[in-house]
Parts: structure tokens; C-alpha cells; sequence
């Protein structure tokens, strides 16, 4: 009888195991949605876009080519609202505001990966 309820725990067990996978490891920061420069989140604060932030982000929105965060490669949205940066006039979306400081080290690469994304098909790709 016992095996039998351990059995029943199984699928419960799996599906948790399954939901951790592929989780951030960057341990975000629970209440942030998007930041500018000056504004970028710290200890966990809340972050909130410049007026001029927020048109930046409006107008870059629906041509933004990425789906997936550019550090982690986790689904833009899969950990709540994704977190919208503004960084030298440039839309960032991340899946985390725990991502950030991965950015901070290379812009420059996470700009080229955003490039790459928005450029067209080559010819025979």
C-alpha cells in the first residue's frame, strides 16, 4: 500500500522537476518592469521609465526581433512581465531585471545578438 501512494506522488514530483528547468539562475528582482540608465534597479527597487524612456520603449515595442531574452536565452515573459531597458536610446528586453549586470559587462555583444535578430535572411539561408 505504501509503494502505491509513493507511485501516485510520482507525476506530481516530475512536473515539478520539469517546471525548475530552464529557470534564470539571476535571481531577479521580483518587483521590477523596466528602468532607464540613471533609474536601472538596485536592492530590489522598483523601476520606472522616464517619460522619455517610455516613448522609447513604445515606439521600439512592435519591431523589437527578439523573443528571448538575449543573456539567459529564456522566453521573454516566462518569468512575469519582461523587463524593458533603455540604453543609449535602444530598446533591451530581458527576461529578468537579474540579467542586467550580465549586459552591463558587453552591451556591445547583447546589441550585435539584437542586430543579428532584426537583420534580413541572406540569400540561401
Amino acid at each position: 500500500m505504501r509503494s502505491h501512494r509513493l507511485l501516485g506522488a510520482a507525476p506530481f514530483a516530475l512536473a515539478a522537476a520539469f517546471l525548475t528547468l530552464g529557470a534564470c539562475d539571476r535571481n531577479p528582482r521580483p518587483a521590477s518592469k523596466s528602468a532607464n540608465e540613471a533609474g536601472a534597479p538596485g536592492a530590489g527597487a522598483a523601476a520606472v521609465p522616464s517619460e522619455a524612456d517610455a516613448a522609447l520603449i513604445a515606439a521600439q515595442l512592435p519591431t523589437y526581433p527578439l523573443q528571448v531574452c538575449p543573456i539567459s536565452g529564456e522566453t521573454l515573459g516566462s518569468h512575469g512581465e519582461p523587463f524593458n531597458l533603455v540604453h543609449e536610446g535602444r530598446l533591451v528586453r530581458f527576461c529578468c531585471d537579474g540579467c542586467l549586470d550580465d549586459f552591463k559587462k558587453d552591451p556591445a555583444a547583447v546589441f550585435a545578438k539584437i542586430d543579428a535578430a532584426a537583420a534580413p535572411p541572406t540569400a540561401g539561408s
